[in-house]
């Protein structure tokens, strides 16, 4: 692959229904290794998704899915840096270079709220295991989330 034409290429990322980002091939592109990077492209997915989340890396209630549509018309997952790559090489010399990639975040079937509320945000109980406040408080944060989300929380455990 080329390094410099692949810098150019255009990733446009769609997350849900309404929701595209676009940036270059560079936001994706491993310096160290000198090809993109998978890693990369869900930490990418992850902050446009949870844009206050402030710890690195996807909450553990979650998993990225992430497809394209490939020459043939095929829709195409990606779950690696050689199919990233693939993706990449099959659209770098078009004209415009675009690679559309559609990414979705998964609730994992064991998502609990309470492991979340605890494990991914120091919330203080009362000692009694009263978790009214973090209720609250993942309410407000529900609220902020991509609208596919808030719908795979509420299916799991309801919250104001």
């Amino acid at each position: 692959m080329c390094v410099p034409s692949c810098k150019r290429l255009i990733l446009k990322i769609t997350l849900g229904e309404n929701e595209t980002h676009r940036t270059t091939c560079n936001s994706i592109w491993d310096e160290s290794e000198s090809k993109v990077s998978y890693d990369l492209l869900v930490d990418l997915v992850t902050k446009y998704a949870f844009p206050t989340h402030n710890a690195t890396g996807l909450p553990k209630d979650y998993e990225v899915v992430v497809t394209y549509v490939d020459e043939d018309g095929d829709k195409v997952n990606i779950s690696s840096d050689v199919e990233l790559n693939d993706a990449v090489e099959q659209f770098v010399s078009c004209k415009p270079p675009v690679l559309r990639i559609k990414a979705e975040l998964n609730c994992k079937e064991d998502l609990n709220l309470h492991s979340l509320a605890s494990d991914q945000f120091p919330i203080k109980t009362d000692g009694i295991g009263n978790l009214s406040d973090a209720e609250s408080f993942f309410g407000s944060i529900k609220a902020s989330l991509p609208r596919k989300s808030q719908e795979c929380m509420s299916s799991h455990h309801p919250v104001a």
